[in-house]
């Protein structure tokens, strides 16, 4: 699995686009320059410039089963650690 996850990330470190079946698509936007500001000191603006972004679209199958999820589903998720048996293969 961390050879997967090394290969994606020099994919998407390159510029590349990385698209897994039925998971989702990780690829890299450029944001365009803008003007923010400084809360402290919202007077003075502060310019933001371009920059790369990593973008991440999830497939369709995620999405669908993630609409599914309650806030309380989600909360008793995460008060749960995770086993070495909870993987998506058993659900």
């Amino acid at each position: 699995v961390q050879k997967t996850l090394d290969y994606i990330a020099g994919a998407v470190a390159q510029g590349r686009k990385v698209e897994l079946r039925n998971f989702g698509v990780f690829e890299v936007k450029v944001r365009k320059a803008r003007i923010g500001r400084n809360p402290n000191a919202p007077a003075k603006d502060v310019p933001i410039p371009q920059r790369a972004v990593v973008k991440f679209k999830p497939g369709k199958e995620m999405r669908e089963e993630v609409l599914k999820l309650t806030p309380e589903a989600i909360a008793a998720a995460n008060l749960v650690p995770p086993t070495p048996d909870d993987s998506p293969e058993t659900h």
